[in-house]
């Protein structure tokens, strides 16, 4: 009776060392699985952080590369002479909108200028609003040449195409000088022009600005 009890005794020791042993061996199976798929995981995201940060990457490297081929590209077509900037535009939007305001001013000034008398140069003073004419005539023994620069001052002064805009003409100067074997008068007049401000409260149409 005695032996029967310890034989069952130990057999039932074994078998609780053996399910101790496979729960054991369970537990470290498990254990490694999830080890394993922690890791598994862990690398794909990583891979996938790695792969995002290099199309970021090549992406920003794209803009900059396109950006400096831009900054290029204008550096080289502001050197063109076929080159237009923004002040270009408003200039040419500007003698575009006034050009028929001159054709009148033009006409008349040809028109009190005597027959054997040139206008050889105009050109504007923007910051004094100064308009200045020279020119050349032949020069007469019968007449001073002060007396013809007076006189063509007076017929500007009297056009009424021509005041609406010229508030003062003013001889500038005057000098005899060779034209190959003829001896001419070459003479200059500055006529002050109204101001945009002053043309904008006026009736009359406002003088265009030619450079």
């Amino acid at each position: 009776m005695t032996e029967l009890s310890t034989t069952i005794g130990f057999r039932i020791n074994l078998n609780k060392v053996a399910l101790e042993s496979r729960e054991e061996a369970r537990r470290k199976r498990f254990f490694w699985v999830w080890m394993l798929l922690y890791f598994m995981v862990l690398g794909a995201i990583l891979a996938w952080g790695y792969r995002y940060h290099e199309d970021i990457n090549a992406k920003l490297a794209e803009r900059r590369q396109r950006l400096a081929d831009i900054n290029a590209e204008l550096s080289q077509l502001q050197k063109s002479p076929r080159y237009v900037s923004e002040e270009d535009v408003r200039v040419l939007a500007a003698l575009e909108q006034n050009r028929l305001l001159w054709t009148p001013k033009l006409a008349a000034l040809a028109e009190v200028i005597p027959a054997k008398a040139v206008y050889t140069k105009m050109s504007y003073d923007q910051d004094r609003n100064l308009f200045q004419l020279e020119g050349l005539t032949e020069v007469r023994k019968d007449q001073k040449e002060l007396d013809f620069v007076l006189a063509l001052i007076d017929s500007i002064r009297a056009d009424s195409t021509l005041s609406a805009d010229f508030l003062d003409v003013d001889f500038d100067f005057s000098k005899h000088i060779n034209v190959g074997e003829q001896r001419v008068l070459e003479f200059g007049l500055v006529c002050k022009v109204r101001s945009p401000e002053a043309s904008a409260s006026s009736s009359e149409p406002q003088m265009m600005v030619v450079e």
